[in-house]
């Protein structure tokens, strides 16, 4: 409870006219400019404030006109903010990709983490009425006198301006600037000290309407909030200058900022904060200006003490007074005591009085402060909070006092923890030379130089490995990487300077220490009902690379350093993902993905510049040397699909990706949805199922009723696409499905009431549906109990062709098919499997449902066909017999289909297809892309891996033979629909791939050699 002076001094200043922490909208020495968010959009170079004042662009602003949006960022050039348009470029695409809904503001690994999950702003808040306000737009620029006055007046108006602006956008995207030659980066953002002085204003802000968003913008597609806890020891004062001057001038304007903050609390009666904020401004923002910290607000200040007799006594009163505490024992509404609060102010005076008067050293919080940058930390003692704010002579005196060096705060951490966590090398020295405990762990699982790495702490790193020089750095780049936020420049090169394994794959077991392998695994579950991009990052988690931590966490800043040092793009984690395809998943700028993919080509012999260059030999090679194998990026290295008996091996020829873990007695395959639900919580998930334990077992995993999804489908139709339309309907409780159905924006089948039949309905597949209904039914008709069924089938019935098989195999068909397509809507009836067939029928001009039409027709007829058809070998080479027969030449067609499919060929063709258009000012091919150059030479990557296995050569003679031989069934309209979808991969349009197929059909075996078609 407060003491009667603060509460009445609170009181008072509730009272109308009696208000000293000014509004959002107080005076102003300028005016604030905005440019409404239309305008914006339309720009193509950035001009200066008085350039647009004249032309009528930039306008007064008013909160009745809509949100506000403050744009902090670095300049790049010593001379001009964005002499390229580049910076802005990002931000006008962010914008639209915001309202448009392609990208999304993503909540943070680490405040997911400590503090669970909040809103974030979503299209509809930036869809009407914003206006953006920017430093070169809406403060003049001009050098003469008048305007150097009104530029001083602007300047000192900042924190008035960032108090009114809804948003706070840190614009941050990797470019460099252009006279210091470096990079710049959200890392960067956070050295400048005028970026660290408006971002002091953002939380020092008394806004009347809430704080509202800070938001990281580090590329078109990457957007993150900001987490509070974040970078908090980084004093503005500290940060760097380009004018020495300007360190004075923002002195006087973030004591002003503090003083406001002070009174906002006390008028609106939080206490707790008020005393948080009074103890820790001079640590947090006063540090390394020359500027007095405020000892207190409160009036009315009477002691009995006389200073000259006690001085000690009469400095604690006072701060008890100032802090409202009516004893030296009493805690506020929160559970803090008052040496907690004398600790974090670094008050020797009052610290050594409370330790005289047997104030135990060891007292802690009783609460945990949630809404501040404590992590939501529970128990901190006295020398915890010093040590985390940097008061050290306070730490020293603590340890002169006994205080226990490794007393556990809640979660398990200790001083240590916090020392690192706060950047503070001389708080780390002097708590080890106490003895700290370096190898204690606090939730999730981090010791002290661990939580230095995930807050991107790089004093207190050195100074951890400077003073325990053998200090494990397993997985420490991986912490780096997941917690980052524009921690420390220096952080992954230091680690990587300590020899860090750059490649180190993410491995923790359920008998290590730690919550990490229960965090990883719960959140990786969550994945598929409630995705976000903790969860997404844990599910990727197992064997995953530092590389893939930082694409996943979106700690783009760091990639390039990661590369340079030797981080192999090809490794795949648990899941079968390199790193270039979870670059493609989560939408990374394309300067990433062209780093991440361009190092595999050049593992592999070839650049992909090279690749689609027009005919002309890879760099290093001589036109008759042979380059190696180019390895596609997105998909794994394996041989292509052949005719296999195996289950395993049949999923995988189909395309699909099966985890190590899932044994060959599964009953259906795990494909790129990963590990389901119920095999995790199956008797069969033993403790520690990841990877190896699970294949100990020898009970069989079942996977009933589990949605797949193939990777090439969705790969063609959604390249890129947000986690969240990777999901398919799962088997869930009723609940759980009902909210997954709510957040999904995939469409998901109606869970349906099996036992009373319902009417045949006219029901209508969209594509996804479509898709989804697919991959059950390959799924059901690839698990081994119905390929048993089948095998009995076909030795029990010599005559393949008689009705009476046939009879008996739609049989055996029906009990899959109607407990698969009742969840979709239909009845459970031989009616309601018509009515689906139909359906499919309707779409299936579409190639990615026509592939895999064809691929659950391979699962049902491919052991009939298998017989009559020769082995097909396993080897490279030409020696097996050329395809003469329809389904020979089904295997050759989807084999190619699948493999142009991938995500890394349809970006490559998109590009031939706009360099193709770039002479024509964008227009599209009129005749639709049937001559593109430089397609034959990057089809042929794809070529000269399939045509080996089906006795044709990899070179261009050898396409034209595969040609002439699809030529003969050309005629089937099957087998035609799937030749003009290998087409429309490779970039032509519609009406010229049926003028190819006309071509093609024409040609016969006596003809010249051909090719596809290329430049005249």
């Amino acid at each position: 409870m407060a003491s009667v002076p603060l509460e009445k001094f609170a009181s008072s200043l509730c009272k109308p006219g009696r208000s000293r922490s000014g509004g959002s909208s107080g005076d102003v020495a300028f005016a604030m400019y905005t440019v409404p968010a239309d305008a914006f959009l339309q720009m193509t170079e950035v001009k200066m404030h008085e350039e647009l004042l004249d032309a009528g662009v930039v306008t007064e602003f008013d909160e009745i006109m809509g949100n506000a949006m403050f744009v902090s960022h670095q300049w790049l050039s010593d001379a001009h903010p964005d002499p390229y348009f580049q910076q802005l470029r990002t931000l006008q695409d962010a914008l639209k990709n915001m309202v448009a809904g392609t990208s999304k503001v993503h909540l943070p690994v680490c405040s997911e983490i400590l503090n669970g999950r909040r809103r974030c702003p979503t299209a509809n808040d930036f869809a009407s009425g914003l206006h953006v306000w920017y430093d070169y737009f809406s403060i003049p620029q001009n050098a003469d006198g008048h305007a150097s006055l009104v530029r001083q007046n602007a300047i000192q108006s900042i924190p008035s301006y960032v108090a009114r602006c809804e948003f706070f956008i840190v614009l941050c995207p990797a470019f460099q600037h252009r006279d210091q030659e470096r990079t710049l980066s959200h890392a960067t953002w956070g050295e400048r000290g005028w970026c660290r002085t408006e971002r002091a204003a953002r939380e020092l802000s008394t806004r009347s309407r809430g704080g509202g968003y800070v938001i990281v913008i580090e590329s078109a597609t990457h957007q993150t909030l900001m987490w509070t806890g974040n970078r908090m020891s980084d004093a503005p004062g500290e940060g760097e200058f380009t004018l020495d001057a300007d360190r004075v001038g923002i002195g006087r304007m973030i004591t002003q900022m503090v003083w406001s903050k002070l009174f906002h609390f006390l008028e609106q009666r939080e206490f707790h904060n008020y005393r948080f904020l009074l103890n820790s401004h001079a640590a947090r923002y006063f540090r390394a200006l020359d500027v007095e910290p405020i000892d207190g607000l409160i009036p009315g200040f009477r002691t009995r003490i006389d200073p000259s007799v006690d001085d000690k006594g009469f400095m604690l009163d006072r701060f008890l007074h100032q802090n409202g505490f009516r004893n030296i024992f009493e805690r506020d509404s929160e559970g803090w005591p008052p040496i907690c609060f004398a600790a974090m102010s670094n008050n020797l005076v009052v610290l050594q009085a409370l330790l005289d008067r047997r104030v135990d050293v060891n007292q802690s919080t009783s609460k945990p402060k949630t809404e501040t940058e404590m992590g939501g930390l529970g128990k901190i003692t006295a020398l915890g909070m010093a040590s985390f704010l940097g008061s050290n002579e306070a730490v020293e005196l603590l340890l002169s006092a006994r205080a226990q060096v490794n007393y556990k705060f809640g979660g398990g951490g200790t001083a240590l923890h916090l020392a690192c966590a706060g950047d503070n090398p001389l708080g780390v020295r002097l708590l080890c030379h106490a003895r700290a405990d370096i190898n204690q762990q606090g939730i999730p699982g981090l010791n002290p130089f661990m939580a230095a790495c995930a807050c991107g702490s790089g004093r207190a790193m050195k100074e951890m490995l400077a003073l325990n020089p053998h200090m494990s750095l397993r997985h420490s780049l991986h912490i780096a990487l997941m917690f980052a936020g524009g921690g420390s420049v220096d952080s992954v090169p230091l680690l990587l300077e300590a020899r860090a394994n750059v490649n180190e794959q993410f491995r923790v077991q359920i008998r290590e220490p730690g919550w990490w392998w229960l965090l990883m695994n719960v959140m990786g579950v969550r994945h598929r009902v409630s995705p976000s991009r903790l969860t997404l990052l844990a599910y990727h988690h197992y064997d995953a690379t530092p590389l893939m931590f930082g694409i996943l966490s979106g700690c783009l800043d760091s990639v390039s350093s990661l590369l340079s040092a030797g981080a192999r793009v090809d490794i795949r984690n648990y899941r079968n993902r390199t790193a270039s395809d979870l670059a493609h998943e989560m939408l990374a700028p394309p300067w990433l993905i062209e780093a991440c993919s361009t190092e595999s080509y050049m593992k592999a012999g070839e650049r992909i510049g090279d690749i689609v260059k027009e005919g002309q030999p890879s760099s290093g090679f001589s036109k008759t040397e042979k380059a190696p194998l180019p390895r596609s990026p997105s998909s794994p290295s394996r041989p292509v699909p052949a005719p296999c008996a195996d289950l395993r091996g049949r999923l995988q020829e189909l395309g699909f990706e099966i985890p190590r873990s899932v044994g060959k007695e599964t009953r259906c395959g795990c494909f790129e949805v990963g590990v389901a639900v119920d095999a995790m919580l199956s008797p069969a998930a033993e403790p520690g199922f990841f990877p190896a334990d699970m294949a100990r077992s020898d009970k069989e995993i079942s996977f009933d009723k589990v949605a797949f999804q193939r990777g090439a489908s969705w790969a063609s139709t959604d390249v890129g696409a947000s986690p969240l339309r990777n999901l398919s309907p799962m088997s869930l409780p009723d609940a759980e499905l009902a909210d997954f159905q709510a957040k999904s924006p995939v469409e998901q089948p109606d869970r349906v009431n099996r036992s009373p039949a319902r009417k045949p309905t006219s029901c209508r597949l969209t594509k996804q549906r479509a898709l989804a209904l697919q991959v059950e039914l390959l799924g059901a008709f690839s698990s081994a109990r119905f390929q048993k069924k089948l095998q009995a089938l076909i030795r029990k019935d010599a005559d393949k062709d008689s009705s009476d098989f046939h009879k008996s195999l739609r049989k055996i068909m029906r009990k899959p098919q109607q407990e698969i397509i009742a969840q979709y809507g239909f009845d459970p009836s031989e009616e309601g499997i018509e009515e689906m067939t139909q359906a499919l029928k309707e779409l299936e001009d579409d190639c990615d449902i026509y592939v895999n039409a064809m691929a659950i027709e391979e699962a049902l007829y491919s052991s009939l066909e298998v017989a009559q058809e020769k082995e097909v070998p396993s080897e490279m080479g030409t020696s097996c017999p050329k395809p003469d027969t329809k389904p020979a030449i089904y295997l050759l067609l989807r084999s190619l289909l699948l493999n142009f499919s991938e995500a890394w060929f349809q970006e490559s063709i998109q590009q031939l297809q706009r360099r193709a258009d770039a002479p024509r000012c964008g227009r599209t091919d009129p005749d639709g892309y049937y001559h593109l150059a430089g397609r034959a030479e990057l089809a042929m990557q794809v070529q000269k891996l399939v045509l080996p296995h089906f006795g044709f050569e990899a070179t261009k003679e050898g396409v034209a033979d595969m040609i002439r031989h699809c030529a003969a069934f050309l005629s089937d309209q099957d087998v035609a629909h799937l030749f003009d979808a290998i087409n429309k991969k490779l970039g032509m349009s519609p009406a010229a791939c049926q003028r190819f197929r006309r071509l093609a059909a024409s040609l016969e075996a006596a003809h010249q050699p051909t090719e596809y078609p290329s430049p005249d």
